[in-house]
């Protein structure tokens, strides 16, 4: 046993040269690629995992050593063990000093070492007779003349350091005693086994502990309550807080009597959870209870797992319990949702149908069985295109591949079926990809019969419509003339007075928008008046190319803009016709900005528009082609219906067609459009000659301005609208007016009647609660002084009034929303005359 041995002192050191290593009744263990024993990783592991380096001592492994000093009669005894760079003394008897104090020592050349080195027992009985031992220091410093060590081993085998007893006078060492001191180095080695087995029992506890709390965080976290049951004892091992939640019991009184939670159960369905708990395989149980804390019905999902022993049977059981009530609740809604779907997809009269990749159909309503000659409930599966009329399978098939690849989202389109008895019938199907995370997996959608709309009676049920129609939109732009007509007079009298630069700009940005909004209501006002028959505008002899040649006029900026070129055909002699100028302007105006909107979609030259007029045995023909993109045969058939439009945002509103449509047919004309997808769009106006036509008059021509002062005016507005009111009376007033207002006809006469002298002149509203203007200007006919002084300011684009002359008098009209220069003017040609 050395301590500090010096360098050089010790000699070779004994290496084994072999990959294996007889360590006697030890048993043989691997060795390490290294020659050294003492750097082995294994057996390095297997120290350290003992915990015994740097221990302080203790009784068990000192009573050893003092036992194996007895047996065998020596003064000295040690287990040594042998860490990587140095010797620790775990147990010491009869040796002191710096060595007995420090309990380490360096490797060196030792004793101990040769019996790690040899892999067995080694035994001196005449230290001095070995060369190698005459200079160590456990001869030197401590005297040591005979020395026997035995290995000290590890669980794995491994040789962890030795148990060893020295004498200070050499001696022979008695068989017996040698094979005493390998039983007390193998109950060391059995301490050691011990304190190993303790040190992964502790480190298995804290495992436990540590899985447990683990386990406890995750199950008083789920959403779900977590259980144990024992058979045996008929207790709850464990139960999830959660659970008190769920059941509506107090967690104390499950863990005390965990079938307490049957009485919360309905009694239908007890005997099934109690047979289900006690199988001895999973069970699983939806049922209904009443939670105890608030008496609410409520639904929950049990499960049941067997824990077995080692001979198979079940003595506990573990499982989770789920509330479910809202999952059962969203089933039902989604069942009743559903049967609410089934029931108006077979009440209604269009059909609803869905097809797959395939275009075979998967679901179809009875009205879509019907259409196709199907019997009832035989669709399912049935490919689409042998129903399709032949000439339109090819576009349908090609379209829906797009569809399926993505190039295409479908929309709306027209499709011919072959019905029953072999007659064609006219669809129009709106439909939409059914998109799933993995694409486009069919489409779905619903088609309308349009057979009768297509054909002649269609177009008279069409035409009947649209005047229907025209009255709902003529309510509608009446209701926004109002407000319209209030913010554009305030923004124009705010910006005749003084307005710094910033604001002035906002202030012109508003009326910009106010005047988008006002065009948008004169296009429903011109849309509604030309729906109804009975029509009494004002019609002159008009030359088209007169026509033509203004509307260019207004365009050219705009169309040399583009890059499109413009061509004009004119014919030299055209007969003239008989129409409303101003509408016949707005008519082609229509018909020009929409060809601009196709050329936008042209991304390569040339972009052309040719305008051209020619004679005709009927009349004039006028006709506007654009080399735009072209229109899909399936919209060509609404492409005159009002707010129906191929361009979306803020490119069309889908009125300007259906007036251009409404506009030709009001002047006994025809309107026609060619078009395919690519080759461009032409449009054909047919107008009747003069020869034939009656002069009629809508609304007298108003006199000219006269030449006297029109300034100090008496002028009596009536216009149940505050803001109109307010509008009116703040420029009148301004324009130097003396102004009365009357929110209604009633208010009206009252101020008529009370006024020391007459009004120069009335503006009222035609629509009005109480009296309105029709009926106010019937009172005044009792006074003839007002015979001329009336004038109408209305939103009302229906009214027989705004229509046509009014009774016995014709009353000029002022169109809401109007201009305060509109109003200026009026006033003045009214009161000057």
């Amino acid at each position: 046993m050395q301590r500090r041995a010096p360098a050089g002192s010790h000699g070779a050191v004994e290496r084994s040269r072999s990959k294996q290593i007889d360590v006697g009744s030890g048993g043989v263990v691997s060795a390490e690629a290294s020659s050294d024993p003492i750097l082995d990783p294994a057996r390095l592991a297997a120290l350290e995992s003992t915990g015994l380096l740097g221990s302080p001592s203790e009784p068990s492994f000192d009573r050893l050593v003092r036992l194996a000093t007895h047996l065998v009669d020596a003064p000295m005894g040690a287990v040594t063990l042998i860490a990587e760079d140095h010797l620790f003394f775990k147990s010491l008897v009869g040796i002191e000093g710096e060595v007995a104090q420090d309990r380490t020592a360096t490797l060196g050349h030792s004793f101990c070492r040769r019996t790690l080195d040899a892999g067995a027992p080694v035994v001196m009985e005449d230290v001095s007779a070995d060369p190698r031992a005459k200079d160590s220091a456990a001869v030197v410093e401590l005297g040591i003349a005979a020395y026997a060590g035995f290995p000290v081993r590890a669980p794995n085998g491994q040789i962890l350091g030795a148990l060893a007893v020295a004498d200070r006078s050499p001696r022979q060492w008695d068989s017996r005693d040698l094979e005493g001191l390998r039983e007390i180095a193998g109950a060391v080695s059995a301490e050691i086994h011990l304190r190993y087995a303790l040190s992964h029992l502790e480190l298995k506890r804290a495992e436990s502990r540590e899985n447990e709390i683990r386990l406890r965080q995750i199950t008083e976290n789920l959403s779900e309550a977590v259980w144990i049951y024992s058979f045996d004892s008929r207790t709850a091992l464990y139960v999830s807080p959660r659970a008190e939640s769920i059941w509506g019991i107090p967690l104390q009184e499950l863990y005390d009597n965990p079938l307490n939670v049957l009485r919360q159960i309905p009694r239908s369905h007890r005997g099934k959870v109690r047979k289900a708990i006690s199988r001895g395989h999973r069970t699983e149980v939806r049922c209904r209870f009443v939670r105890r804390s608030d008496g609410a019905l409520r639904w929950v999902r049990i499960v049941g797992v067997p824990i077995r022993d080692a001979s198979g049977r079940p003595y506990r059981v573990a499982g989770i319990v789920e509330d479910i009530t809202a999952t059962r609740q969203m089933a039902e809604r989604v069942r009743a949702r559903e049967l609410h779907y089934r029931r108006l997809t077979a009440a209604s009269r269009d059909a609803v149908f869905a097809v797959d990749s395939e275009l075979r159909i998967t679901e179809l309503n009875p009205s879509g069985e019907k259409m196709l000659g199907l019997e009832p409930s035989a669709s399912l599966g049935r490919p689409v295109l042998p129903l399709l009329h032949p000439d339109d399978r090819s576009e349908i098939e090609e379209r829906a591949r797009r569809i399926f690849d993505g190039r295409d989202e479908a929309g709306e389109m027209e499709v011919r079926v072959v019905g029953g008895g072999g007659k064609p019938r006219t669809l129009r199907v709106t439909a939409a990809p059914i998109r799933e995370p993995g694409g486009v997996s069919g489409i779905h959608g619903v088609a309308r019969d349009i057979t009768e709309e297509t054909s002649g009676d269609g177009d008279k049920r069409r035409a009947q419509r649209l005047a229907s129609l025209g009255t709902l939109v003529g309510g509608v732009a009446h209701e926004l003339n109002d407000p319209l007509t209030s913010i554009r007079g305030l923004l124009q009298l705010l910006l005749e007075g003084e307005v710094d630069p910033d604001r002035r700009d906002l202030l012109e940005v508003t009326v910009r928008e106010a005047e988008r909004s006002a065009a948008l209501v004169s296009d429903l006002r011109r849309l509604a008046q030309g729906s109804t028959p009975l029509d009494a505008r004002k019609k002159t002899p008009i030359q088209v190319n007169e026509i033509v040649t203004e509307v260019v006029r207004l365009r050219r900026a705009g169309i040399d803009a583009q890059g499109i070129n413009l061509k004009l055909d004119l014919a030299e002699r055209l007969p003239l016709i008989k129409g409303d100028q101003p509408q016949l302007e707005q008519m082609l105006l229509n018909l020009v900005v929409n060809a601009e909107q196709a050329l936008r979609d042209v991304e390569h030259p040339p972009k052309t528009l040719i305008v051209r007029t020619r004679p005709s045995r009927d009349g004039v023909t006028l006709s506007v082609f654009d080399t735009g993109p072209g229109i899909a045969p399936e919209q060509l058939r609404r492409i005159f219906e009002p707010f129906w439009t191929t361009r979306s945002g803020t490119q069309g509103r889908g009125l300007g067609l259906s007036l251009v449509h409404r506009i030709v047919v009001d002047h006994k004309g025809e309107v026609d459009v060619q078009s395919e997808p690519g080759g461009g769009t032409l449009f054909l106006v047919k107008l009747p000659p003069l020869a034939g036509e009656r002069s009629e008059q809508e609304h007298p021509e108003l006199p000219p301005l006269s030449e006297t002062s029109v300034r100090g005016k008496r002028i009596l507005v009536v216009d149940d609208e505050p803001g109109v009111r307010a509008v009116l009376d703040r420029f009148l007033t301004r324009c130097g007016h003396q102004v009365t207002l009357a929110e209604d006809g009633a208010v009206a006469l009252d101020r008529i009647e009370q006024a020391p002298e007459s009004y120069d002149l009335i503006l009222t509203d035609l629509r009005m609660p109480g009296i309105d203007g029709g009926n106010l200007v019937r009172r005044l006919k009792q006074r003839p002084e007002y015979a001329n002084r009336v004038v109408f300011v209305t939103g009302d684009v229906m009214a027989p009034e705004v229509r046509g002359p009014h009774l016995e008098t014709a009353i000029p009209v002022v169109q809401k929303p109007f201009d305060l220069d509109q109003i200026r003017q009026v006033v003045a040609r009214r009161t000057g005359t």
